[in-house]
């Protein structure tokens, strides 16, 4: 859907409103990492030193961008910028 050499659309999530198969497609991707989350802890494949490294990176990401005096706008518009109500 967004791979513009598969035939896709780069702007996808740029457009407003959004489709209902790229709801559907961004849910689906949550809902994953959910499910891959639950199924490492469940099988300790998520130990201490993990959990602490991705929490580290996680306070370094989010720390990135918190304190900018303007947002980063990935599709360089004000308007794409703004999550739409649903």
């Amino acid at each position: 859907m967004y791979a513009p050499a598969l035939g896709g659309d780069s702007q996808l999530w740029a457009q407003r409103p959004m489709g209902d198969d790229v709801r559907r497609y961004a849910a689906l991707d949550a809902w994953l990492l959910q499910e891959i989350d639950a199924a490492m802890r469940y099988t300790h494949a998520l130990d201490a030193e993990w959990e602490a490294r991705v929490v580290k990176a996680s306070a370094g990401r989010t720390g990135e961008y918190r304190d900018l005096a303007s947002p980063v706008l990935q599709f360089r518009d004000r308007e794409r910028a703004v999550a739409p109500d649903f």
